[in-house]
């Protein structure tokens, strides 16, 4: 059965207080423009840049909001608001616009990833989602970067499902994760809802169901010669890497190859130099190509800059896009994986309304204060005097890493 637009399920995911200021906001008939900036304020211990991600969220929410019958009779209930402001809610979509970093962008401290540009009582009542969106996800796909970086090269797979915070973490980690460069995930719905690749090996209480550790690995092998990767430190690291490669050696002869071995505990770096090194003394080539995943790297490569380890360069102005209006990026300048890891609501959205390159009022605004503004750009001295032109500084640094 479909579900309902994101912005209809989640009207109600925001702080109390936001309603209560929309109320009194719509007491006194206070709907001008208001501008809401979302940016870091300072650089966690030992950090020098974040990632943006959670846009494609916040647009589908924005896009879609609406407060339906439910959402208002529970607002009711409360005894809190009034029939006049319940009906206002009842009509209210959001009409503003945003200015966004894409997806996978790298930006700074103080250097806005998402403003908001709507009346104020709209801008208000979005502020809290269109947080918890962003910060979570750009959170996670800055300390993701940073983990690529350091891999130089080598693959990495989200397996974080059954330790994060949560359903609805577990498929933003996985693709938070996927946007910055990671392989795949572990996490099978996240991989069918975002088109991310999936991979699984085998767990511990696999290998203790069978009566024999090389009986599991052979079964496994059977039954999937394709992604056969088997775990060897159930009981002993070196005989778990004898057993796999005896059952490599066992796969090469029906014309199969064993791709390579898991450690899941103890001290994984002084570990896998001892399983490699055991499985070179034993001369078995088929084993070392299988187990060269672990081998160490005897030189360093060069450092990957921020901007090379993205595969795109980083803009540094925010775009305009309209919302619900046309979605006002270049979609030449989109990055792929970001494309392909869009939700499918969002999706129906976006090929549902026209994509054109920006135009005038889509063009990246100058500089001016530290905040973006749409072409031409208003005078700083009228901005700060015209009645309830509100800009909220927003702080997400507690928790990033």
């Amino acid at each position: 059965m479909p579900q309902a637009p994101l912005g209809e399920r989640l009207a109600l995911l925001t702080d109390l207080y936001q309603l209560t200021m929309a109320a009194c906001y719509f007491d006194q008939g206070m709907n001008e423009e208001a501008t809401f900036s979302l940016f870091i304020r300072k650089y966690p211990k030992n950090r020098g840049y974040f990632v943006a991600a959670g846009l494609s969220e916040a647009l589908e929410y924005l896009a879609t909001l609406h407060f339906n019958e439910h959402d208002l009779a529970f607002l009711e209930s409360t005894g809190l608001f009034r029939a006049p402001f319940l009906d206002y809610l009842q009509d209210l979509r959001f009409s503003g616009e945003v200015f966004a970093l894409p997806e996978g962008s790298i930006f700074f401290k103080d250097e806005p990833v998402l403003e908001v540009s709507a009346p104020i009582i709209e801008a208000q009542l979005v502020e809290t989602f269109l947080i918890n969106a962003v910060n979570l996800q750009t959170l996670i796909a800055s300390k993701a970067a940073r983990s690529v970086q350091a891999a130089q090269g080598r693959p990495l797979i989200d397996f974080s499902l059954r330790r994060t915070q949560g359903s609805d973490a577990g498929l933003k980690v996985a693709r938070a994760s996927y946007l910055v460069g990671f392989t795949g995930t572990s996490n099978v719905l996240a991989g069918n809802l975002y088109d991310i690749p999936i991979f699984g090996t085998m767990a511990h209480s696999y290998i203790t169901s069978f009566p024999e550790e090389i009986e599991a690995f052979r079964v496994f092998a059977k039954n999937f010669p394709h992604i056969t990767t088997l775990l060897i430190d159930t009981y002993d690291n070196e005989m778990g890497a004898r057993k796999a490669a005896r059952v490599g050696q066992e796969m090469a002869e029906r014309g199969e190859r064993l791709r390579s071995v898991r450690l899941d505990s103890g001290d994984i770096a002084a570990i896998s130099k001892k399983v490699f090194t055991k499985c070179s003394a034993m001369e078995i080539a088929r084993a070392r190509e299988s187990l060269s995943a672990v081998r160490p790297k005897s030189t360093s490569p060069a450092p990957i800059s921020a901007s090379t380890m993205m595969k795109t360069p980083a803009p540094r102005r925010p775009q305009r896009i309209g919302c619900p209006r046309p979605y006002r990026r270049n979609p030449q300048t989109i990055n792929p994986r970001t494309r392909s890891i869009l939700s499918p609501e969002l999706k129906r959205w976006l090929n549902s309304i026209s994509v054109s390159t920006c135009g005038a009022r889509g063009t990246t605004a100058p500089l001016h204060n530290g905040q973006w503004f749409p072409h031409p750009a208003p005078d700083p001295v009228a901005r700060t005097n015209a009645p309830h032109k509100t800009t909220s500084r927003v702080n997400m640094s507690t928790n990033q890493a």
